[in-house]
């Protein structure tokens, strides 16, 4: 019993140095270290209170056993049945005791891990959904940039019903009457035109209202003209 006792504690002793260790040499950046690494040495720590804790239930469970062989081994004459049977109440409710920690720390362990699988499959998820919408940003840019030019601005003008907007047409089937044109600025659009008329001479088009992004109608000769993407 005494060399499990040593064999025990020095168990413990090992396992108590490798987790301040670990602690120690990381506590430089401990409020700057990544989630997961403060995850697996919070899991490390629980391990090691389990450990603990199965220890001191083993050891409670051993010294129990032997009380009980004990007192059933002394005859009544030479016993001390009332102090032998405290001994053996004391250590049930030890054994039980530990028991419960170790049950509850168990639940807290799995709750704990079950917390961190939802939190990365959540920030796996909001990751994902921030690189599909990266991708559509960049794939709408190239579309745009790389576009044909259906038509250019060659004025704004406004006459007494409005602004208006003559254009130089590039592609006729693309700058038809009722044909809606975005107006394509580096690798954006910024606002977007109707074309009101068309004919072989050029085109006359307006400012569709609402698409420049609650600002001002922005049109200068020179802007060109494309046939937005479609998402």
């Amino acid at each position: 019993m005494n060399t499990m006792k040593i064999l025990l504690g020095a168990t413990i002793a090992l396992l108590v140095a490798g987790l301040v260790y670990s602690w120690n040499a990381q506590a430089v950046g401990r409020r700057d270290a990544p989630a997961d690494q403060l995850a697996k040495q919070q899991q490390t720590l629980d391990e090691i209170r389990l450990a603990r804790l199965e220890i001191e239930r083993l050891n409670a469970e051993t010294q129990l056993a032997l009380l009980r062989q004990g007192s059933r081994s002394e005859s009544p004459a030479t016993s001390s049945t009332n102090e032998e049977a405290n001994r053996i109440a004391e250590m049930e409710a030890l054994l039980r005791k530990t028991e419960e920690e170790k049950a509850a720390l168990t639940n807290e362990k799995e709750k704990a891990e079950r917390n961190a699988q939802v939190a990365r499959d959540e920030a796996g998820q909001i990751g994902q959904r921030a690189i599909e919408s990266r991708d559509r940003v960049q794939r709408r840019a190239r579309q745009i940039t790389e576009a044909l030019v259906a038509a250019v601005v060659l004025e704004a003008a406004t006459d007494q019903f409005g602004e208006f907007i003559v254009l130089q047409v590039k592609m006729p089937e693309n700058a038809k009457t009722g044909s809606v044109l975005g107006i394509r600025r580096n690798d954006g659009i910024i606002g977007q035109l109707r074309v009101t008329d068309s004919n072989p001479d050029g085109a006359v088009a307006t400012p569709v209202i609402g698409t420049f992004f609650g600002g001002p109608i922005d049109v200068k000769p020179g802007d060109e003209l494309i046939v937005p993407p479609q998402f």
